[in-house]
């Protein structure tokens, strides 16, 4: 199935996938892509300076068996950057940091950030995801939420990230908590909300400039244990998280049709509108909703199918569409590159790059709009 033009598309046009599940974000994170031959990408048409008010960024998540090499870190932040985008989001996992307690090893993040600030790239610094020892019992490995208990661990966890890593001022706390499979074994807006308080408090108490941002959450309904966007802020105010953050964030994928176009309960632009009416009726206008994971995938796979051009087209819609509001914060696309182009696999097609380093035309796109 291919996608027309923005304009002649309608919102049942495309099969309806409420939750993209990107498992890519919990396993270990590797910055995307070098550039074949060795050669960084070169800018290849004129670049305006970033809107600060909404600047285009990326995540820069892939899924890989092994730990890349220093060097590909350093020439994939150098493709990246010469891309002309500035922001990228990378992933500070306390599963990684301190797998046994007590134990903290900050080499995999200090090197992950040092080496995008060594390109001019902001980091979006992602705390999320518990080990073993902190979680729940009773859940599958690395997918539980943090035990109640462990609350106070987690704080020091935080504390010790903005302290270790002083050139991150942006802190988004968590990933997809209203979904199951990121906040096992059931979704907990109280349980989340003191999560948000305790990271807010300990990220604050070190630098007050520190900004703190709600969780990204996925696209889904409420029901089955889970909470759609809407919900879980109408939950976070009502469990007293107001104060406690400076922005909120979703993650507005919408494989069933472009994004400005949606009118039913699961599109993405309903949720933002019932995002934003909570923030409104609790008195938080003046904060902005950042959009720290989306896009679509160029990907075949029966009645799921993308080409490349459907892929730039619906970027072109979202980038511009989000852009049209004025609460409109920041804006990650997943993802830099491919993890492995046309294997069949949705989560590692998403790149404005293939895997083989060449540029698909959502990179042209996203050049052309980041401005």
């Amino acid at each position: 199935m291919c996608l027309p033009e923005p304009a002649a598309i309608g919102p049942h046009d495309l099969p309806m996938k409420q939750n993209f599940d990107r498992r890519a974000f919990i396993r270990y994170s590797a910055i995307a892509g070098v550039v074949a031959g060795g050669a960084a990408l070169e800018p290849t048409i004129a670049h305006a300076a970033p809107n600060y008010t909404n600047p285009l960024g990326v995540t820069a998540v892939t899924v890989n068996t092994s730990p890349p090499t220093q060097a590909t870190i350093d020439r994939d932040f150098a493709a990246i950057a010469a891309s002309g985008i500035r922001y990228v989001r990378i992933p500070i996992q306390w599963t990684s940091v301190e797998p046994y307690r007590g134990s903290r090893n900050w080499a995999i993040p200090k090197n992950l950030v040092n080496a995008a600030n060594a390109r001019g790239l902001t980091v979006l610094g992602c705390l999320t995801y518990v080990p073993y020892w902190a979680q729940n019992p009773g859940v599958t490995k690395g997918q539980g939420a943090p035990a109640a208990a462990r609350l106070g661990d987690w704080a020091s966890f935080c504390t010790e990230a903005t302290r270790t890593l002083p050139s991150v001022k942006f802190w988004e706390i968590w990933n997809e908590p209203n979904i199951i499979a990121s906040w096992a074994p059931t979704p907990s807006v109280s349980a989340y909300t003191a999560l948000l308080k305790a990271s807010h408090s300990a990220l604050k108490s070190v630098s007050a400039s520190n900004f703190v941002i709600t969780a990204g959450t996925s696209p889904t309904l409420t029901g089955g244990g889970q909470y759609s966007p809407g919900d879980f802020m109408k939950g976070i105010y009502s469990a007293g998280g107001k104060g406690f953050f400076d922005a909120t964030a979703f993650h507005p994928y919408n494989a069933q049709g472009y994004l400005s176009q949606g009118t039913q309960p699961y599109d993405s632009k309903i949720h933002i509108q019932n995002i934003r009416s909570s923030m409104v009726a609790n008195g938080d206008t003046a904060k902005r909703l950042w959009s720290t994971e989306f896009g679509l995938p160029s990907f075949k796979s029966g009645s799921y199918s993308f080409t490349e051009t459907d892929q730039a087209n619906w970027t072109r819609d979202a980038i511009v569409y989000l852009r049209s509001l004025p609460y409109s914060g920041p804006m990650f696309l997943f993802d830099f590159r491919d993890t492995a182009t046309g294997n069949g696999v949705r989560d590692e097609n998403f790149g404005l790059l293939r895997s083989d380093y060449s540029q698909k035309p959502v990179y042209a796109v996203a050049r052309s709009l980041n401005t």
